[in-house]
């Protein structure tokens, strides 16, 4: 195998989106270009980054799917469950490649034999077992009978880990407390509502 020089490198563009700007999300996007870096493609040099945040509005990622499928970049990395989904309504044609996505099949992108819905899609999947947070609070406070989680009732891996949550929690005794947060301002006031009827709260990241 002989390493191509950047002066051998054919130039491409490069689309980036993510439902908001996170310290998560932020590290994989971080981590694409440190390996593209590595593998010759510099940002400004041969390789051209159009990244867009949603800033956590669904239409907004919509939209920004619509425009990178305007733009026909050489392929589009879509961060995160809304921005993947949208991107893949946007073009069947244009490379996609998908991560940080908790249930690929929930969100419809890969189908039960883990072959993604259109040709033009690849990805990985972030999806983490759920016991061990479950396991963690039981040692943690090990009198907790009820444990309360806000959801996203809009949002395909939010209902997906509240399924897995209260099918998991039965055989350890626990019951599953959820409260509906539609919009990141509910977020707030639905954990305050968990006040005095949960106890304990438990927060996973599910994008």
């Amino acid at each position: 195998y002989k390493r191509q020089t950047k002066d051998s490198i054919e130039s491409k563009s490069l689309a980036i989106t993510q439902i908001v700007e996170h310290p998560s999300l932020d590290e994989i996007r971080r981590g694409i270009l440190d390996e593209l870096a590595d593998q010759g493609y510099t940002e400004g040099e041969n390789l051209n980054i159009n990244f867009q945040s949603a800033q956590g509005n669904l239409a907004t990622a919509g939209q920004i799917a619509k425009q990178f499928a305007g733009d026909l970049p050489d392929s589009i990395v879509a961060i995160s469950t809304p921005s993947a989904q949208s991107v893949v309504a946007s073009t069947n044609s244009i490379p996609v490649i998908y991560t940080a996505i908790s249930d690929p099949l929930g969100a419809r992108l890969i189908d039960e034999n883990n072959v993604p819905t259109q040709d033009n899609v690849t990805g990985l999947s972030s999806q983490l077992p759920i016991e061990p947070p479950l396991d963690l609070i039981q040692q943690i406070a090990p009198d907790a009978k009820t444990i309360g989680y806000v959801y996203s009732p809009g949002e395909a891996n939010s209902v997906s880990v509240l399924n897995q949550l209260k099918k998991a929690a039965p055989a350890r005794g626990l019951s599953i407390l959820e409260v509906a947060a539609n919009r990141p301002t509910d977020v707030a006031m639905a954990t305050r509502s968990l006040d005095g009827r949960a106890d304990i709260i438990l927060s996973l990241i599910h994008i």
